[in-house]
């Protein structure tokens, strides 16, 4: 039998995939509609990963530490819901599960040439939730800080390894709050880092701290170049990139460089007040609804489709759920026509951009500034495949788009970026009457 939330009044029930019902209370089930800011090794989390929930609320106790399974959409574990469908929760979540419990204490690999994904803490918090069959939205963020390493060699040798000491290796975790601190005592380590790039690039995920930073590149010569840097903050959540130019005399380094993973965590200076440190862009809460963002192409985006339905909206007439329908909204947005999403306002598909639905201080891109986010580079799990809505046929297509503001010189299409199940990009136009996914981007 699978295990079960065990709270007095639990009611053992068949699943109502239309949800639970007051008037005729049905059992259904926890899942989970993750959002990654960012990721070691990707932007979203992989079929078969697996994150620990635990449920807190006010009456009784709820869950610890439950397992889930993430299947491409949702982490879904067989974990029904309570009987007390008005009765607010708090959803506590981390990745990587471990069955020894949620951690109060977190280390990262002193090893990490195999690669630094174990040593990829996330944590996700959600409030205010109560039972329901829509799976819950959860914004996973990043509790360790990432550190790479751009080599630049000038000498006769290859580079074989880099090592980085002076940083503690164990961290004080309080998932709640989303907060890590490097344990009290705990001594500096060596961390070797992973190689990405041969003999180009290297990367570490370390407990954010302020500590002196030691950098050294061992080269196939034998040789050990080695640099100190002093008072080096890392901040949770954030990465950074230090380029280091190795000569025949040792290490000079750049504290510099473009970053392209998690949050931009800027250049690393010498102390907390640092100008080169950027906030975190952190979570965008619209109308209700909290959206994850992402920093690329020093842009700021939304990592999610938006999901917001205008009041003057009516369903199948400008605006539908994904094709999934509305389990599918939490993880893949709303699909809108071009109308809907511009909201009345009028644009000629060439001038500035324009707001529509999307949040105040944030607009619908033209179609430069989606070339120009994927030009960035960014991982393919950026992008979210949600079908499209076919005027024409009155029915779901399985192409996925999304939309931007720059239309053709009759006004009856819009320009799209079309996302293909393996990751691929391309360009087209649709008629502006087609129901398409939406991200929108903060104005500069």
């Amino acid at each position: 039998m699978k295990p079960k939330m065990k709270v007095a009044g639990y009611m053992l029930a068949l699943f109502c995939a239309a949800g639970c019902s007051e008037s005729e209370p049905m059992s259904c089930y926890v899942t989970i509609a993750p959002t990654v800011r960012a990721r070691v090794t990707a932007l979203a989390f992989e079929p078969g990963d697996r994150i620990g929930l635990s449920i807190v609320r006010a009456s009784e106790p709820g869950v610890r530490n439950r397992p889930m399974t993430y299947d491409g959409t949702v982490f879904a574990g067989g974990l029904e819901w309570y009987a007390e469908q008005t009765e607010p929760s708090t959803l506590v979540a981390y990745y990587p599960y471990s069955e020894g419990g949620a951690p109060a204490q977190f280390s990262v690999a002193a090893d990490q040439r195999d690669g630094c994904e174990a040593s990829d803490l996330l944590g996700a918090v959600r409030t205010g939730v109560v039972p329901g069959a829509a799976p819950v939205s959860m914004v996973f963020q990043h509790l360790m800080a990432q550190l790479t390493v751009l080599v630049d060699n000038r000498t006769a040798g290859s580079v074989q390894e880099v090592v980085l000491e002076g940083f503690a290796t164990a961290a004080a975790v309080d998932l709640e709050a989303l907060e890590v601190s490097v344990m009290a005592d705990a001594a500096a380590s060596e961390v070797r880092a992973c190689e990405v790039r041969s003999g180009l690039s290297y990367r570490a995920v370390l407990v954010p701290q302020q500590a002196d930073l030691t950098v050294s590149v061992i080269t196939s010569d034998g040789v050990v170049h080695r640099k100190t840097i002093d008072a080096v903050a890392l901040e949770s959540g954030h990465c950074y990139d230090l380029t280091v130019e190795v000569t025949g005399s040792g290490l000079k380094m750049q504290l510099s460089g473009e970053i392209r993973d998690w949050i931009d965590g800027g250049s690393i200076g010498s102390g907390k007040d640092d100008p080169g440190h950027e906030e975190d862009p952190g979570a965008l809460v619209y109308e209700g609804e909290t959206y994850a963002t992402a920093l690329v192409g020093g842009r700021l985006w939304m990592a999610e489709n938006l999901r917001y339905k205008p009041a003057s909206a009516a369903w199948k007439a400008g605006i539908w759920y994904p094709k999934e329908g509305a389990s599918g909204v939490a993880a893949k947005g709303l699909l809108y026509d071009w109308t809907t999403a511009f909201g009345g306002e009028t644009f000629d598909g060439q001038a500035a951009s324009v707001q529509g639905v999307c949040p105040s201080g944030w607009h619908i891109p033209v179609r430069e500034e989606l070339e120009a986010l994927v030009d960035s580079g960014c991982d393919p799990g950026f992008f979210v495949l949600s079908g499209c809505w076919i005027h024409t046929t009155s029915k779901y297509g399985s192409a996925s788009y999304l939309m931007s503001a720059s239309l053709s010189a009759q006004n009856t299409k819009m320009a799209c970026l079309k996302i293909s199940a393996e990751g691929a990009h391309s360009f087209v136009s649709v008629p502006v009457q087609y129901g398409v996914s939406l991200r929108c981007v903060k104005d500069e």
